[in-house]
């Protein structure tokens, strides 16, 4: 399983990739990662890491992805922009 405990209860697979539709359409094809970069945080007394991906499409410049990880590396949220 990909998904935390947290975030099964808020969406699956198939509800990111709709997010993902929502927000920034259709990219196109994959090109590159122009920049990935990692921090750690704290919240409620749970450690997570936070991964932050810059992506490069076809059709779109710039995508950003967050991706929140658990200490059990779940993912526990993800937002795109």
């Amino acid at each position: 399983e990909w998904f935390s405990d947290t975030m099964k209860e808020e969406a699956d697979a198939e509800d990111l990739h709709k997010i993902v539709q929502d927000k920034i359409g259709d990219p196109g094809a994959f090109e590159s990662f122009t920049d990935i970069s990692a921090s750690g945080t704290s919240q409620d007394g749970k450690d997570y890491a936070i991964c932050v991906v810059l992506a490069k499409y076809e059709n779109k410049e710039k995508v950003q992805y967050n991706v929140t990880f658990d200490t059990d590396m779940k993912i526990a949220g993800f937002y795109c922009k």
